[in-house]
């Protein structure tokens, strides 16, 4: 029995090795694509004939699997990514968008930058980030049309409005 244990012991080592380095590389591949570019890296080669490109972060995520929107209309090509900051898709701007040569992109982003998520954020920088997006897009002319800041909580309720900070935000999307 003991030869057995000796016998095994180079395998499992070896098994731990290559287990830490699967782990350190798949954790290095996320810290490497921060903006998530290999989200939509095979969808983007086979798109063809895109009309209007939806970016932005969990809500345009989730409008593909809604189907409404995107059922009779298959020149609608949904690029979110759930918990993006405006940071975020602009790094992915180029292929998520530009490359499809769209019409028209619908840009909404904003909310998780307010909420914190990959930090704290101003909200010039967010505004700035838009801005980008926006002149990217008109430069390859694509028509822009940028989305208000949803809510996310409770401000459909008679009474509530929009907190300072996301009103704040607002007047600097309407500005671009």
């Amino acid at each position: 029995m003991r030869w057995m244990t000796r016998a095994r012991t180079p395998f499992l080592a070896g098994a731990v090795v290559l287990l830490c380095a699967a782990i350190v590389l798949i954790a290095r591949t996320r810290a490497d694509d921060w903006g998530n570019l290999t989200r939509y890296r095979q969808a983007n080669r086979t798109v063809t004939g895109a009309q209007v490109v939806f970016m932005g972060d969990s809500i345009t995520d989730y409008w593909p699997a809604d189907g409404r929107l995107f059922k009779n209309n298959p020149g609608y090509v949904g690029r979110g990514i759930a918990a993006q900051v405006t940071g975020q898709m602009l790094r992915r701007f180029e292929p998520d968008v530009l490359t499809l040569r769209p019409r028209a992109v619908v840009i909404l982003g904003g909310i998780n930058d307010l909420a914190g998520v990959a930090g704290e954020v101003t909200n010039e920088v967010i505004q700035r980030n838009i801005a980008s997006m926006s002149e990217l897009a008109a430069a390859s002319n694509i028509e822009v049309v940028l989305a208000s800041v949803l809510p996310i909580s409770a401000y459909h309720q008679a009474g509530h409005t929009a907190d300072p900070e996301t009103q704040r935000l607002m007047e600097r999307i309407r500005a671009i």
